[in-house]
């Protein structure tokens, strides 16, 4: 694969990928890796199914990728919402959503970005996509751009048939073709990390909300005759903020998350 221009300042925008709207610009940061990466799955002969340029590849990263993690996301916002109303209107209950997301989205975290940015073109219903994202998780658009690129990095190494090829006669044959095992290695690794720790976050939520509102403390005042002042709060968020969101139906896809939903709407009904 051609190592394509030496510099790393170029424009997006001669393939937009599919998606509705005016065409808009997003500019973002990436690493000399990334960059490098990408150049090492491009074909500008076009004999391949492989993207022919830088452009084509970011585009297609974008475009192809954006609504997959915003499913991955999506509720991600009103649960955590839903936890910083909890934790500031009840005494005892202290939980942190904001320490969920200390996520890098580098395909190498120790590598500084690029100091130029870099201008992708898209359109509108896809910076929309990724501004859901944002909405939902507080990360950056460049991080969900980064994320797209890591993903469609692996998407591609699997879909060429390089992911788990353990015989030395094909590694030999494609290696000089598209890129080496340890590369590839890192494209999966990051983005099986980086899949994880999005897809976590609900999770550990989920956990913490799940400890409070069916504990002990919450027990014994709910059984009290009149409510007291935290019951009220906890279940005022739940019924007039939380109950008809997004977050919900995601918490009723999770064990703990429907045992919560449970609890809440029994004491609600009561």
């Amino acid at each position: 694969m051609t190592s394509g221009p030496s510099s790393n300042n170029f424009n997006v925008g001669s393939t937009l990928g599919s998606g509705f709207g005016e065409e808009v610009e997003l500019s973002i940061r990436m690493t000399d890796r990334a960059y490098r990466l990408i150049d090492e799955v491009i074909d500008p002969a076009g004999n391949s199914q492989l993207p022919q340029s830088r452009a084509e590849f970011l585009t297609t990263a974008v475009s192809s990728n954006s609504q997959e993690i915003l499913m991955m996301v999506e509720g991600q916002k009103a649960i955590r919402d839903f936890a910083k109303d909890l934790s500031d209107d009840v005494t005892w209950i202290n939980i942190k959503p904001e320490s969920k997301y200390r996520l890098n989205t580098k395909i190498e975290p120790d590598q500084s970005v690029a100091d130029s940015p870099q201008s992708i073109s898209m359109y509108e219903e896809t910076k929309d996509t990724i501004d859901q994202i944002v909405r939902c998780t507080d990360l950056g658009q460049s991080d969900v751009v980064r994320i797209c690129i890591i993903k469609q990095l692996y998407t591609l190494t699997k879909d060429i048939g390089l992911e788990n090829n353990n015989s030395d006669e094909a590694e030999a044959s494609v290696k000089n073709q598209y890129m080496t095992k340890t590369k590839r290695k890192v494209i999966a690794e990051r983005w099986l990390d980086i899949e994880n720790k999005l897809q976590r976050v609900v999770d550990e939520l989920i956990f913490d909300i799940h400890c409070e509102v069916l504990s002990e403390k919450f027990s014994e005042l709910i059984k009290l005759e009149s409510y007291s002042s935290d019951v009220r709060a906890i279940t005022d968020h739940y019924k007039y903020d939380f109950k008809q969101s997004s977050g919900c139906g995601v918490m009723r896809n999770n064990q703990l998350g429907k045992e919560i939903i449970d609890e809440l709407d029994s004491v609600v009904e009561d």
